[in-house]
């Protein structure tokens, strides 16, 4: 499980029938639950899985472009959760600045696979499709 956090970023999916789980499986489950609580991992309904991959179908980035250490793109769609979570990849490992429709956005630092990524909270609509302009300054 510690793996499928910080090494592979894809999710890890369990299913217990209910009978298996009152009868034998249980404790088994409720370890796997334990131990992702421990890491930090959140644990979805297969609703909120199906939620989070149509937002995520549906999400666009149009009309990217880096210029003189700055990247900029357009990100459109809905999301259950109010936000989506863009990734640019960085080439300094420094955290940059960052806006959404010229409003400054907290940005955090992800390692994968060998590069350093920015991760950029884009404010979105949980009901409806919008658009939002990203610049992050590197």
């Amino acid at each position: 499980m510690l793996e499928k956090k910080e090494r592979y970023f894809s999710p890890l999916t369990m299913l217990s029938h209910p009978v298996s789980f009152h009868t034998y499986s249980s404790a088994y489950q409720n370890q796997c639950w334990d131990y992702a609580n421990e890491l930090g991992l959140p644990i979805w309904s297969a609703f909120e899985w199906a939620d989070f991959v149509r937002a995520r179908d549906q999400a666009q980035v149009s009309n990217s472009a880096w210029q003189n250490g700055s990247f900029s793109c357009q990100v459109s769609g809905a999301s259950p959760s109010g936000s989506f979570t863009l990734m640019v990849p960085l080439e300094n490992g420094e955290t940059p600045r960052a806006a959404v429709d010229g409003e400054a956005v907290d940005v955090s630092l992800q390692d994968a696979y060998g590069w350093t990524y920015a991760l950029v909270p884009v404010p979105i609509s949980k009901a409806q499709a919008e658009s939002r302009q990203v610049v992050v300054q590197t």
